[in-house]
């Protein structure tokens, strides 16, 4: 058996990409976003930016979103959030959507 089989099998069953957890990502939200944004449906947050409900349901693929978050530009200012935490914020953006 090739050596590189052989590791796979060994290795733990764990997702190449970091999953993220929605309930950190809401907190996350509520902490950074809602000088700008309205962050879940009950209309916590400001109105300078799109509410974050409606982000995934609109032009932008989570993609985009997240390329967003790890390199925004202005007027967003940069959070420089790790990649957990972009995890963590696009897992409570899908949650919001039913993604």
């Amino acid at each position: 058996m090739p050596l590189f089989l052989l590791l796979l099998l060994l290795l733990p069953n764990t997702p190449l990409h970091a999953q993220g957890d929605a309930d950190v990502g809401r907190e996350l939200a509520r902490r950074w976003c809602t000088a700008c944004h309205v962050v879940d449906r009950e209309g916590t947050g400001a109105d300078a930016g799109p509410p974050l409900p409606s982000l995934l349901a609109g032009k932008r693929s989570a993609e985009e979103i997240e390329g967003w978050l790890a390199d925004p530009h202005p007027p967003m200012p940069n959070l420089d959030l790790s990649r957990q935490e972009i995890d963590d914020i696009m897992a409570y953006l899908q949650s919001l959507t039913g993604q």
